[in-house]
Parts: structure tokens; C-alpha cells; sequence
């Protein structure tokens, strides 16, 4: 067997040097949002503040877990490059580098899988709330998570790229079915109380947290399907494993750039429609 070109050992380099930078890169604009979020919901005292500054908090902490295990899958994946470029015969210290590596990459995908949890039941609670506790609405996006999590559990077990990116579709598909209901249900309500001549200033709170849910949910879905056509298209890619390293922080600024507009005070809080309409009260939170 002929050993890897001088091409083919730089793409197996540049990757994992690839998807650290994107996401070091992301890192850094979610600690400033992570940042701006607690100082805001500081200083908020509201109902629901409990309920954001935990998610906020969860989100820091399973970012920089990521973060951390995408260094440290780069560092041991440049080493045991190095050790296979000295020879063909897999040595101890290499195998131990490769059982170290192989650890250290099942836990990244069980912390991304927590990590798309977390974020996915934020939303699916905020729609919850925005359907006024109703359960019927939530049924379909609550089976979806349920679904992301089983094809995660499958994808650990069979270990390679397809039944992941299976994990990145089906959570897609849940945040796409979550911002079409949690906007459709503002958009609804927003044309009750045009109809009984609700004021523009609580028109425009509407169309804040329409901006708000449409906001965050474009930045996840942009990054998931992005990973998945590469993944389908270029399997193993350079570009995959940059998507990759990005979308690990995709998943904690989405929620968090909407905790920070919740926390600045863009929500719709109790609107009173008159003239025979029922009150709505969406405090989103």
C-alpha cells in the first residue's frame, strides 16, 4: 500500500486545525453575547429570569467543554499524524494516542448532543409558553427531539459521518417546525389586535420578537443544513469539519442572542384585546 501524498497529509492536518479555528472563532462571539446575557438578565426582575440565566449558564458551560475537547482532538490527532508518518507499524505510544483520541470524540459528540438538547427544549418551552401551555402545539417538535435523540444514540453506536449528519437533520427539521409555530402564533395574535386597533408601540413589540425568533432561528438552520450538504456532497472535507467546529457554537448563540433581546426588553408582554377578543398574555421568557 502506497503511503498518503504530501496533499493528502496536509488535508489531514488542516482539518482538525480548520474546525478548532471556526469554532475558537465562534467561541469568542458567543463569550461576548454569554457576557452581555447575564449582565442583562441581572438586572431584569421578572418572572422567567430563573428559567434564562439557567439555560445561559448550561450554554457556557457545554461551550467551553466543547471548545476544549475540539483543542484537544486537534492536538492528539496532529500527534498520532506525526507518529504514522514515522512508520507504518503502529507503535504503543501510538495506539494510546489513538484510544485517547477515539475517547475524546465520543465525548464531543455526547456534549454537542446535550448541547442541541438544551438549546431545542428552550425553544420548545418558549413556544410553549407563547401557545399559552397548550400541549397540542408542542407535540410535533417535542417527537422530533425525542428523534434527535434516538438517532443520536445510533449514531454513537455506529460511529460514522452519515448516521451524524442524520443527527444535524432531524434537529434542523425541529427548529424549522419551532419558529414556524412560535411565529406563526405571534403573527396570529398580531393580526387580532390590529383588527381591535392595538397601539403601533405594541405592534412593534411583536414584530421585535418575530425579528427575535426568526433571528436565531435562521443562524441555526443556515449552519445545519450547510453541514449536511456538505457532509452529503463532500464527505470528509476540509469545509465539513470547518462547519463542524462552527456549529458546536452555532447551537449555544442561537438561544443565547435571544435571551439577549428577551433581556433588553424586546418581548410582548400582556396585551388586552378588547372588543370581544379574549387577552393574550405573551410574555415571551
Amino acid at each position: 500500500m502506497s503511503s498518503p501524498s504530501a496533499a493528502e497529509w496536509s488535508q489531514l492536518l488542516l482539518a482538525p486545525v480548520g474546525q478548532v479555528c471556526s469554532g475558537l472563532l465562534l467561541y469568542g462571539i458567543y463569550m461576548v453575547l454569554f457576557i452581555v446575557a447575564i449582565v442583562t438578565l441581572s438586572r431584569r426582575k421578572a418572572n422567567g429570569r430563573k428559567v434564562l440565566f439557567a439555560v445561559t449558564l448550561t450554554t457556557g458551560v457545554l461551550s467551553t467543554i466543547s471548545i476544549a475537547l475540539l483543542c484537544a482532538n486537534s492536538v492528539l490527532w496532529t500527534r498520532i499524524i506525526a507518529e504514522t508518518n514515522q512508520g507504518p507499524r503502529p507503535t504503543l505510544p501510538h495506539l494510546k494516542l489513538s484510544e485517547a483520541w477515539n475517547t475524546v470524540a465520543i465525548t464531543a459528540n455526547i456534549v454537542l448532543t446535550l448541547n442541541i438538547l438544551v438549546t431545542d427544549i428552550f425553544f420548545l418551552y418558549r413556544c410553549y409558553v407563547i401557545w399559552q401551555w397548550r400541549r397540542t402545539p408542542v407535540i410535533l417538535p417535542a417527537s422530533l427531539i425525542v428523534a434527535t435523540l434516538a438517532s443520536a444514540c445510533f449514531s454513537d453506536i455506529k460511529r460514522d459521518q452519515m448516521s451524524r449528519t442524520l443527527v444535524y437533520s432531524v434537529a434542523c427539521a425541529t427548529n424549522v417546525v419551532l419558529v414556524i409555530l412560535t411565529a406563526g402564533r405571534i403573527l396570529w395574535i398580531q393580526r387580532e389586535a390590529f383588527h381591535v386597533g392595538i397601539a403601533n408601540a405594541v405592534q412593534r413589540r411583536y414584530n421585535n420578537a418575530i425579528n427575535a425568533i426568526l433571528e436565531s432561528g435562521a443562524i441555526y438552520c443556515i449552519c445545519a443544513i450547510s453541514l449536511v450538504i456538505i457532509a452529503q456532497c463532500l464527505p470528509g472535507n476540509y469545509w465539513f469539519y470547518v462547519m463542524l467546529g462552527a456549529y458546536t457554537q452555532v447551537v449555544n448563540i442561537a438561544p443565547t442572542l435571544t435571551i439577549v433581546r428577551v433581556g433588553r426588553g424586546h418581548t410582548i408582554e400582556t396585551v388586552s384585546l378588547e372588543m370581544g377578543v379574549s387577552s393574550e398574555v405573551l410574555d415571551i421568557r
